[in-house]
């Protein structure tokens, strides 16, 4: 989880349940290390994880 400010405003972003492809956030455990969505996005979690923090 990343906070980012963008001018007066903070956001939490969940980067390790966020989908680097297509934005879907879908609820992971720790346990949970592979990331799967329904676009077919298939990645280790942590390679999804730094893919949102570069987009």
């Amino acid at each position: 989880m990343w906070l980012v400010r963008c001018g007066h405003s903070e956001a939490y972003v969940k980067t390790s349940q966020t989908c680097p492809d297509c934005g879907v956030k879908k609820k992971k455990t720790l346990a949970e290390r592979w990331h799967s969505c329904p676009c077919c996005c298939e990645k280790h979690r942590n390679v999804a994880s730094a893919q949102v923090n570069l987009n």
